[in-house]
């Protein structure tokens, strides 16, 4: 869908922002751009609309050009939105909305259709938002807004420049699961920039760790966490390598042990492990039942047993692999 080939952007001082970056980005992926202040992650992502031009090398978006395209026409087929949201502050919600369907020529009714929709996928009653203002609404309900703004004429690509970034971490963790639910109903094709770790480790379908313009590796969470591709990623996730493990580990990935005559049926509900409950998950309910053993369901059906022990062991092979891997 999204093609990097030897992308480099230099600017006057000659300083590479971007470093012959050759990577692709697959339809319908939630795909993270991660890494520190300056590691080239915004540049990258503006390259894609043309607000930033490459200075070598080529990105083709559904295997068209960038370069061979205008600009402005390029933008409102792309979607984008930021961090902070800059809504028009004179214009409704309704009205900021339906900008780019507008642009388009879409009819009236169609706009109007479209933007009551967008409202309630994002949580938000049309006849109570509509014709607010930004200034009326919280933080977390502007980004909400600044969500459906961004993909208000149904773009095949969504460009999501840390979205989430001035938002408290309660809303924000809040608006990260809701846009996973939006992702999963739209499968849109989302580049998404980030500094947070874990924010990219919950959102992404793959991510890029970039360092100094230079993308250092490309993986599932799942990939990177366990075996990081060089000296500079290991450190760079540092010591939340082994929560991200948990995380990113189900409890169906374990073996389990089975005793057909064990008390399951005292264990309070709450306490017992779903099959894709994350290793994350499991600690935690390890904790709040006060046991060592919990059972395992799949559904309905108890399907075996996990200590805390099996959880916890589970980690020591994987995290040696990572010492030895670079």
């Amino acid at each position: 869908m999204i093609t990097f080939d030897n992308v480099s952007k230099s600017y006057g001082n000659a300083h590479l922002a971007v470093n012959a970056v050759s990577m692709e980005i697959a339809q319908g992926e939630l795909f993270v751009l991660l890494g520190t202040s300056g590691s080239g992650k915004t540049t990258l992502l503006r390259m894609i609309n043309r607000l930033e031009d490459p200075s070598s090398g080529t990105i083709t978006v559904d295997g068209k050009s960038i370069m061979l395209q205008d600009p402005v026409e390029l933008r409102r087929n792309i979607g984008y939105s930021v961090q902070g949201t800059r809504l028009f502050p004179h214009m409704t919600i309704g009205e900021n909305i339906a900008i780019t369907p507008s642009l388009l020529g879409w009819d009236n009714q169609r706009i109007i259709n479209r933007v009551n929709l967008l409202l309630e996928m994002v949580g938000l009653d049309p006849h109570l938002y509509v014709h607010r203002y930004p200034s009326e609404l919280s933080g977390g309900q502007n980004q909400r807004v600044g969500v459906a703004r961004a993909i208000a004429a149904d773009p095949p690509v969504i460009l999501m420049d840390e979205p989430f970034g001035a938002i408290d971490p309660i809303t924000r963790e809040r608006l990260q699961d809701e846009f996973l639910s939006l992702q999963a109903q739209l499968k849109k094709t989302v580049v998404f920039v980030t500094h947070d770790i874990f924010e990219a480790f919950k959102l992404g379908d793959r991510i890029a760790i970039l360092n100094e313009g230079v993308v250092q590796q490309v993986g599932t969470p799942e990939e990177i966490s366990s075996i990081p591709a060089s000296r500079f990623v290991l450190d760079f996730l540092g010591q939340n390598r082994i929560l991200l493990l948990l995380q990113n580990r189900r409890v169906n990935e374990l073996e389990r042990d089975y005793d057909p005559v064990a008390p399951y049926s005292g264990i309070d509900s709450r306490y017992t492990l779903d099959a894709q409950d994350s290793l994350a998950a499991a600690l935690d309910k390890f904790r709040s039942s006060h046991t060592r053993r919990l059972p395992v369901r799949s559904g309905n059906e108890v399907v075996g047993s996990l200590t805390v022990e099996s959880v916890t062991n589970h980690l020591i092979p994987v995290d040696k692999l990572m010492e030895d891997a670079v």
